[in-house]
C-alpha cells in the first residue's frame, strides 16, 4: 500500500513537470545516461561486477525490444500467410488496401520497434 502511494506521487510529480505528454526518447536518454555513469562508477571503485550486471540491463533494454518488435511483425506475417492458406487473402488484401491511407510513415527507431510490418510489405507478401 505504502509503495502505491510512493509511485502514484512520483508519476504525478512528473505528469506535472513534464506535462501531459511524456517525452520517451528523452527519458531513454536520461535512463541511458543514468546506467552508463553508474557502470562507470562501478568500474571506478572496481566493483566489476556490479558492472557487468549494469551493463548487462543497458544491453537487454536494447535488444529486448527490438527482439520483440521482430518477432511480433513475423507473427504477423505468419498470421497472413494462414489466412491465405485458407482461402482469405483477397479479402485480407481487400482490407488492408483500406488501411493504406491510415498508414504513417514510420522510420529509423521507430521503425525497429514497429511491431506491425507496413502494408506494403504485407501486401506483397500476399501476392507472392
Amino acid at each position: 500500500m505504502p509503495w502505491r502511494a510512493v509511485s502514484r506521487l512520483v508519476v504525478g510529480l512528473c505528469y506535472g513537470l513534464a506535462g501531459r505528454r511524456q517525452p520517451l526518447a528523452l527519458l531513454g536518454i536520461v535512463v541511458v545516461a543514468a546506467v552508463g555513469i553508474a557502470v562507470g562508477q562501478a568500474v571506478q571503485q572496481g566493483q566489476w561486477a556490479a558492472a557487468a550486471v549494469l551493463s548487462g540491463v543497458i544491453v537487454c533494454a536494447v535488444v529486448c525490444p527490438v527482439a520483440d518488435a521482430y518477432v511480433a511483425r513475423r507473427s504477423e506475417f505468419a498470421a497472413d500467410r494462414f489466412a491465405a492458406a485458407r482461402g482469405a487473402a483477397p479479402e485480407l488484401a481487400s482490407a488492408l488496401l483500406q488501411l493504406t491511407g491510415d498508414e504513417r510513415r514510420v522510420w529509423g527507431v521507430a521503425r525497429l520497434l514497429s511491431r506491425h510490418p507496413s502494408i506494403e510489405r504485407r501486401l506483397a507478401a500476399l501476392a507472392g
